[in-house]
């Protein structure tokens, strides 16, 4: 149910000093890494440009730059450490270009590296062997004191490897100037965060929880900031109490919520290994910069440093089940759709007014919320309910009235203290009531999207990448089907006809929402066009063999087989051939492996090649799917024996058509492959989206 819960982040934790987040790859990571790309040449791609790309906030509103004052402060309260480290430094630190000036090499806290010259790059804290040649992989950086480089001396030798240079970012507006007469700035969730935590959390412990923390502040808060996210808002409270007591009588306590859908936490190799990978499979390897942190409060945040986009990730809370859902959260939502929107018009502000466009958020925070949960097994939404809940009660109650009033739902003390700390940080007196607001924005956004997600298909929405758009609207902008027939396919993905799904859950005229032909699942426009099993072997089948049909009648015509005049009226036989080529049709390919699906619709024998083609009409939102299944299953064996049959290569091609008509963007190039050219992506549509009216017609809107 997706409004039962998100998960709450683990136990919260500060460090006693600043400076201890830093990152670090490794040596069994980076061994790793060496391994799988020795004497690779492959070089990362020029970071696209990223303007405005994090204007409209973080998920988390945490913030990773830390002030010159708070980097001076540390250096004052360690210097005798870090002198230590930097007199046992060697030479320069050496780049991709020996001759190449560097600017001043910092040693980072705990033998750690790091080089300012505006380039990210990768340092290592282990002895590295001078026969070992890093390749351009993962971008890491890590937080640096100002300190000058010293003479040099022996001592472990570091390698870099740079990469190339992004083009400026802006950065968020949450960094701001004022309070600050030196001019430097100041991001407002840095100065909120109270400098006396520890101190504070032992006088609350040792009062029996009585206390009233008094807490304190590097830097002069910004006012007006704070009053602007000081009042909070009850208009889901009683939802957000819902989540949490259906999440508690499921799993019994947070603790048992925490263990059962998070799993155990991660070790930084794994961590580094699951980030690495899945920024592989985005595409956006080397563009962002990743930074493991233990003083986070939230899990993760998505911030620009120095001109970069920064990834942190909070390790005391990188548990094996929610680390993925955390990356589509950052990476996934918030980095891409900063790329993305940079491409549009109403990018910035001005734009957005321009076209009449609402602010992002809370909707942009609401869908990486729901993209960190989605594909879960139990999606609950505990944490964003605990913590709309936890801002509210802040408002109306002093720091130990509130810690008392969220042990309803969290047992635990220390995390009871970190939320509530959450919830109260940019104040000083917490025995007053007084909260900062913005983590309401995770439940706002949710529920605004879920009030919609009856009618909302998320797994389209996840596939729209792979979706030609432009190609997916041909059969509407070419006017090949009626009017009436348009109308019922635009109604139809709209989710706009009235279905059993609709009648129950939509309008509340009827208590059965399944499907009137299987009674198995709910009854909705993609479940009819393409899942019920009592229709899959008629109606699905001839639809099906319509566009395999109109494949077959061209390649008749082009290899001057004997045909009619018009496709609809065409016969397919299981062999037809001549001198140029010969035609299958569900010709079962006989392999050395037993396999379910060996029958490809069409082979074609040519004199110098073999053409397997397969037809698939799946939902719009599983056309990505579907290129994979089933055929795929089968293409090594069946290359391989195509071969030993008929002495010629083989060559796979793929036609998939969503029910109402999506593309995928590589069809274009499958259908070339077979250079047919009186068949068209319009005509395979029109086939197809006939096959889908006579369904919705035959069942739904004449039943």
């Amino acid at each position: 149910m997706m409004l039962e819960s998100i998960c709450v982040t683990e136990k919260l934790h500060w460090p006693q000093q600043e400076l201890s987040k830093k990152t670090v790859l490794s040596p069994e990571e980076h061994q790793s890494i060496l391994k799988n790309e020795n004497n690779s040449t492959q070089h990362i791609s020029r970071p696209r440009i990223l303007k405005d790309t994090f204007t409209t906030g973080t998920s988390s509103y945490n913030v990773i730059l830390q002030s010159k004052e708070e980097k001076k402060h540390l250096f004052q309260k360690h210097p005798s450490t870090c002198y230590k480290r930097l007199r046992k430094s060697t030479k320069p630190i050496s780049g991709s270009r020996s001759n190449e000036r560097h600017k001043a090499p910092v040693p980072l806290f705990r033998n750690g590296w790091c080089c300012l010259n505006k380039q990210a790059s990768l340092f290592i804290t282990s002895p590295v062997p001078s026969s070992v040649k890093l390749t351009h992989s993962i971008s890491v950086a890590g937080s640096s004191i100002g300190l000058q480089s010293q003479a040099k001396t022996k001592a472990k030798r570091h390698s870099f490897t740079n990469l190339t240079k992004p083009k400026p970012l802006q950065m968020s507006k949450s960094c701001l100037k004022e309070g600050d007469p030196a001019g430097r700035k100041f991001c407002i969730l840095t100065a909120i965060k109270p400098s006396n935590v520890e101190r504070e959390k032992m006088k609350f412990f040792s009062s029996d929880f009585i206390y009233n923390p008094q807490f304190e502040y590097a830097s002069s808060t910004l006012s007006n900031v704070l009053a602007k996210y000081s009042q909070a808002s009850n208009r889901f409270l009683k939802q957000a109490i819902n989540i949490m007591e259906l999440t508690l009588e499921k799993y019994g306590s947070y603790e048992n919520f925490e263990q059962a859908t998070g799993g155990s936490l991660l070790p930084r190799s794994r961590i580094w290994n699951h980030v690495r990978k899945y920024m592989v499979k985005e595409g956006c390897l080397g563009e962002i910069a990743v930074h493991l942190s233990e003083d986070l409060l939230s899990r993760a945040s998505m911030t620009v440093v120095n001109g970069r986009p920064t990834l942190t990730i909070n390790v005391s809370t990188a548990r094996e089940h929610w680390l993925e859902g955390m990356l589509r959260h950052e990476i996934g939502t918030h980095y891409l759709r900063g790329i993305n929107n940079n491409s549009q018009l109403w990018s910035n502000w001005n734009g957005r007014k321009k076209h009449g466009l609402k602010p992002i958020n809370p909707t942009e925070e609401g869908l990486a919320s729901l993209h960190s949960v989605l594909f879960r097994k139990d999606p609950f939404l505990w944490r964003a309910a605990l913590l709309y809940y936890t801002v509210y009660q802040a408002s109306q109650m002093s720091f130990r009235e509130l810690f008392r009033d969220i042990g309803k739902f969290v047992t635990d003390p220390n995390t009871r203290w970190d939320y509530c700390v959450r919830a109260k940080r940019g104040w000083t007196d917490t025995s007053q009531p007084g909260c900062f607001s913005k983590d309401q924005v995770y439940l706002d956004g949710i529920l605004r999207i879920l009030r919609y997600r009856h009618s909302i298909d998320f797994y389209l929405l996840t596939a729209l990448g792979k979706v030609d758009k432009e190609k997916t609207w041909l059969w509407l902008t070419n006017g090949t089907l009626k009017k009436e027939t348009e109308g019922l396919i635009l109604a139809a993905q709209e989710q706009a006809i009235r279905t059993n799904a609709i009648k129950a859950k939509i309008e509340k005229s009827s208590d059965d929402p399944k499907c009137r032909l299987c009674k198995e699942a709910d009854e909705t426009m993609d479940h009819i066009l393409s899942c019920c099993k009592k229709i899959a072997q008629m109606d699905y089948k001839q639809r099906h063999n319509y566009v395999a049909q109109m494949i077959h009648y061209n390649l008749c015509h082009k290899y001057h087989l004997l045909v009619v005049k018009n496709w609809w009226d065409h016969k397919h036989a299981k062999v037809v051939e001549n001198e140029h080529a010969k035609i299958l049709w569900d010709f079962r390919i006989q392999t050395d492996k037993v396999l379910e699906h060996n029958t490809p619709d069409i082979t074609v024998v040519g004199k110098k090649k073999v053409w397997i083609i397969d037809v698939a009409i799946p939902g719009d939102s599983r056309i990505d799917k579907k290129k994979n299944q089933p055929l795929s299953t089968i293409i090594k064996t069946s290359k391989s024996n195509c071969k030993k049959l008929w002495h010629e290569p083989v060559q796979v091609v793929l036609v998939v058509i969503g029910t109402l008509g999506a593309v995928p963007k590589d069809l274009n190039r499958h259908l070339e492959t077979i250079n047919i050219d009186k068949i068209t992506i319009c005509q395979l549509q029109k086939a197809t989206l006939l096959g889908s009216a006579h369904i919705i017609r035959k069942y739904i809107t004449q039943s």
